[in-house]
């Protein structure tokens, strides 16, 4: 075979094995898994996007900031004289504005530390319930074969007052015909 042949041949085996193991998957796991899998999924990409509009809007501040600090040095060029008074109310102003982003910086983390704790502990929830309803599965299962063990002990105890009763009836049945022949 050619090279080409026997990369075309991996990756139909390839393929044919991802397909598989999303076989075995399905099987094994189902559909709470799958629902599980997909409530992360959405959590996480929920996440992800929330951290992707902080970022473009800590940026878009940061932007602000330097385009604010630019126009501020130019218009101090101009103002000499004024340098002092202006100097003081731009470095306020740069101050606020870099406690303020550290601020959100800090909040962002905080609010991803809150995500991650709640997507973990979204994560135990689900694996409890799902231990939960498997106990549950587990002990219906178990009545179900008592009551069956419990209905075939009682079809046997049945069967042998039955048979007892037959013996007692044949045995007075035959007593009277003896009796009767007397």
């Amino acid at each position: 075979m050619t090279k080409q042949a026997n990369e075309d041949v991996q990756a139909e085996e390839t393929v044919s094995a991802q397909q598989d193991l999303e076989t075995i998957k399905e099987i094994l796991f189902g559909a709470q898994v799958r629902q599980a899998e997909d409530n992360r999924q959405h959590s996480e990409d929920r996440l992800i996007a929330a951290i992707d509009t902080l970022r473009q809007e800590t940026l878009k501040s940061f932007e602000q900031v330097q385009q604010s600090i630019r126009d501020l040095n130019t218009r101090l060029d101009q103002q000499i004289a004024f340098q002092k008074r202006e100097d003081q109310a731009i470095q306020q102003t740069i101050s606020e504005n870099l406690e303020e982003a550290r601020n959100d910086a800090a909040n962002l983390q905080e609010d991803m530390q809150e995500m991650k704790r709640e997507l973990n502990n979204k994560d135990t929830e689900i694996q409890d319930e799902m231990d939960y309803k498997f106990q549950q599965l587990e002990q219906l299962l178990q009545r179900e074969v008592d009551n069956l063990q419990d209905q075939k002990a009682d079809r046997n105890s049945l069967a042998t007052l039955l048979t007892g009763i037959a013996t007692q009836l044949s045995a007075a049945e035959t007593a009277s015909s003896a009796t009767e022949q007397d």
